[in-house]
């Protein structure tokens, strides 16, 4: 394409020619969505303050927000008459820069901008700057700007930057956000070196995610030909031949660059100097807080957020990474800046990291400059969350709280006016205000004096503990269960192969239990793999795919296995549950990260059978850490939706036997057996898996370690941990020294080795479980006692004969209420004392 000769028409005046006066329209055409309406906003008000910085006789503005101030409403009506005005106005002299933004379409009859009262085609729009004296830099920086290079004709006096170049470049431009950017740090830059810096940026901003560029920036000077960046270089300028910029006027210099941001500093630090005497043992402390969700009518979503962030100690952690997965949700980092007290403004380095991970997980590490104490970082994000087509709901949340006390925050949720989606605000309280916007209604909240949350051992997840906004568009868990059964619809369908297996397989069984085991174990033996993505991220597997494939997830497991039981004649359901994490029955919403198949009518199961054959570590009958106690909700189950406690009928129990022999040069001997059921079997399974022999002693080292010092282990036998016949059983020979106290295999005093408590204290996933240990010590004597403590938490039996000691602990419930947590810790010492004074 040719290169630009005459380009300086335009982008270069002789200092004696610009003598005139510069006038500033901007057109904020509608938006179409809440997102965009946004988005234009931000750009008009920044470019009206660039045209107001740089010294602009008039700035005229017309938007589609009727509240926003010294701005007019766009509609044909009154942008005829500002042209019309303008055309009286402005000399052969004067100078009009005009930008474009917002929504464009373009069809038979060319492109053109939706206001209201009608379009304003591009076609009517070049016969009003026809009638305009003067030379006229237009940004067109809309949707499908392209089409103004056609509808705009050229001319001598016209410089014309389209943000795309193509008519096929559908989406909302980004070159705004990279163009007003370098406008704002340096105005008094050339206009050519702008366009190259932003061009420039806004390729670099699409490679560091791994994305191709999908738009293209063009240009036109005076008459000459259409030309790209950066697929073409912008010609140089010759010495004879200024270079004009946005802050270019009349006998001026150019300008120096501009700090990235006006912030009233001493505001801030006079703020900050009130806050340290109540947070002076903080390392840091938020002084206030804004975030804002949009959610737009096909459930995508924006979020911002805005922090300024007071360091109060230098071991304060400078360096911040965080975390988005493109294109699923995609975060920007807006700005990341240190504020002195004197006001300097210095940005901290950013830094995209690609790990080329499959989960295409990405990174931003944003890293200040040392020396902070004493100084406030702002942070500015926003992460567009691209709902999947797949999934016809909305679920998602907003944290408040944060690992640093917040003095002041404010929370804006923004969601399509008459499509208010279901609220819940957990763990604070604040009054809901209500208002409206351009696209949205609008729900807000403040708060003050939030707590920095503490995480504590052996407590909910922190999902749980945090206040935070739940927000979710489904109405109620009949409206879920149906869409799960249409997307799942038809995938538990068997082809002839896979009969034949289950014949196979359920031949000479003796009963449904039998049956069922006998698939389970077949189904268990196949490896866990999954690469979610699309519609196979909810759609399972048919089972046919699943035994072809030798592997499949929980979902495909669970499917196949309710599935092949209905071919065997037992009834089953696919359930869906929150493993180890929160769950909520009380609000539908999508929080499901596990599948496993319910049995409601099994021989030797009145309550049901619960079988999940995720990892093949789990006997038949028993459950792995996480899923027990958990809500699961039956998705193929008729009528309406139900949710179901999953309960095992197997104890949880971990039962240790040792014999040791007390020699007469002090040295023990002996053997340690360990015979383990429910999610302790599971346990035991797990490690010896795929255990090497040096990898099984460690671990038995670790359990002797737990009741004695001083005992080493060898000869380790283990039963094998994929035949799932009876308790999991392991054994091994022992030999050291006496160190006189025997301890309860648990980590039983972290539990307690915190005074008090301000939450519940949750010791397992298991809602109940106990704790056998036999221990015998020959040529050696004791008193004969039986001790008990009983409590609502536990019950603990302690019987000492003339060789021994045997203890049963049973939890009877592994969570504690901060109020019950004091009885319950002296009741755990008093066990503790018990069995270090009696058994040495």
């Amino acid at each position: 394409m040719k290169i630009l000769t005459s380009f300086i028409l335009i982008l270069t005046i002789a200092a004696s020619l610009a003598a005139g006066d510069r006038y500033g329209l901007i057109i904020g055409a509608r938006a179409g969505d809440q997102a965009l309406a946004d988005t234009v906003r931000a750009y008009c008000l920044n470019t009206r303050q660039l045209m107001t910085d740089s010294g602009f006789k008039s700035i005229d503005l017309f938007t589609e927000d009727k509240k926003l101030a010294n701005s007019s409403e766009v509609s044909l009506e009154n942008l005829n008459a500002k042209f019309k005005d303008l055309s009286f106005k402005l000399q052969s002299d004067d100078e009009l820069w005009l930008f474009i933004f917002g929504d464009a379409n373009i069809n038979q009859k060319g492109l053109s901008l939706a206001t209201k009262g009608g379009r304003l085609h591009a076609s009517k729009l070049n016969e009003m700057l026809e009638a305009i004296q003067g030379r006229q830099y237009i940004f067109a920086l809309c949707r499908q700007s392209s089409g103004f290079m056609n509808d705009l004709k050229p001319d001598a006096r016209r410089f014309l930057l389209c943000a795309s170049s193509d008519e096929g470049e559908m989406n909302p431009p980004v070159l705004p956000e990279f163009l007003l950017k370098c406008f704002n740090e340096s105005p008094g830059l050339p206009l050519d070196e702008i366009i190259k810096k932003a061009s420039s940026a806004m390729r670099q901003s699409y490679q560091s995610r791994n994305l191709a560029v999908l738009e293209s920036p063009s240009f036109r000077s005076g008459i000459e030909e259409v030309n790209h960046y950066p697929e073409k270089a912008l010609p140089s300028l010759t010495q004879k031949q200024e270079k004009r910029s946005l802050a270019a006027a009349k006998n001026e210099k150019e300008t120096a660059p501009k700090s990235p941001a006006k912030i009233n500093a001493s505001e801030l630090f006079e703020l900050a100097k009130k806050l340290i005497p109540l947070y002076e043992n903080e390392p840091a402390f938020i002084l206030k807080m804004k975030t804002a969700l949009t959610i737009l009518p096909d459930w995508r979503t924006s979020l911002s957020e805005e922090r300024y962030i007071y360091i109060n100690s230098q071991d304060f952690e400078v360096r911040t990474v965080l975390q988005d997965c493109p294109p699923a949700t995609e975060l920007t980092v807006q700005e990341a800046i240190m504020i002195s007290p004197d006001g300097t403004l210095q940005k901290a380095e950013i830094t995209p990291v690609n790990p080329g991970s499959s989960n295409k997980i990405r990174y931003t590490v944003i890293k200040f400059p040392d020396k902070l104490k004493g100084k406030i970082i702002k942070i500015v994000t926003k992460t567009d969350t691209n709902q999947t087509a797949t999934i016809p709901f909305f679920s998602d949340s907003i944290e408040i709280q944060k690992q640093l006390a917040v003095k002041s925050a404010e929370i804006e949720i923004r969601y399509p006016k008459g499509k208010k989606p279901e609220l819940r605000l957990c763990g604070l309280k604040a009054e809901a205000k209500f208002s409206e916007d351009t696209y949205s209604d609008i729900i807000s909240y403040k708060f003050e004096d939030l707590k920095a949350f503490r995480s504590i051992p052996y407590s909910d997840p922190q999902e749980k503990l945090l206040g935070h906004i739940k927000i979710s568009s489904m109405s109620d868990w009949n409206s879920f269960k149906t869409w799960y059964q249409t997307i799942a619809k038809g995938s538990d369908q068997l082809d002839e192969s896979v009969k034949k297996i289950v014949a196979e397989l359920c031949k000479d069984a003796q009963n449904d239990r039998e049956k069922l085991r006998r698939i389970y174990e077949y189904i268990c033996d196949m490896q866990y793999d999954t690469v979610p993505s699309g519609a196979r991220a909810f759609r399972p597997r048919s089972p046919s795919e699943l035994c072809r494939s030798g592997y499949g997830d929980c979902k495909d497991k669970a499917n196949a296995l309710v599935a092949m039981a209905k071919e065997a004649g037992i009834k089953g359901e696919f359930a869906l549950l929150n493993r180890t994490g929160v769950s909520d029955k009380d609000f539908p919403s999508w929080q499901f990260n596990h599948a496993l198949a319910y049995f409601p009518s099994v021989e030797g199961y009145p309550e049901g059978l619960w079988c999940d054959a995720t990892d093949g570590s789990t006997p038949f009958g028993t459950l792995p850490p996480g899923d027990e106690g958990r809500d699961g909700l039956l998705v193929n189950a008729e009528g309406k939706a139900v949710f179901i406690t999953v309960k095992q009928k197997e104890a949880n129990l971990f039962s240790q036997h040792i014999n040791l022999n007390d020699g007469k040069d002090g040295n023990l001997s002996g053997k340690m057996n360990i015979e383990a059921s429910g999610f302790f079997d599971y346990q035991q399974r797990n490690s010896f898996r795929k255990a090497s022999r040096n990898e099984q002693e460690m671990h038995m080292q670790k359990i002797i370690d737990a009741v004695s010092e001083g005992l080493t282990v060898s000869d380790v036998k283990a039963g094998n941990p994929l035949h799932y016949d009876g308790s999991y059983k392991v054994s091994c020979d022992l030999d050291g020294i006496q160190t006189g106290r025997a301890n309860i295999p648990l980590k039983i005093w972290d539990y307690i080795s915190l005074k008090s408590r301000d939450a519940d204290l949750v010791i397992s996933e298991a809602p109940a479980f106990s704790v056998k240990q036999e221990i015998r010590l020959k040529n050696s004597s004791f008193k004969t006692e039986t001790r008990k403590i009983e409590s609502p938490e536990f019950d603990a039996e302690i019987k000492f004969s003339g060789s021994g000691r045997d203890l049963l602990l049973n939890f009877k419930t592994t969570r504690i209420s901060p109020e019950r947590y004091g009885e319950f810790r002296q009741n755990i010492l008093k066990l503790m004392k018990l069995l270090n004074e009696d058994f040495k």
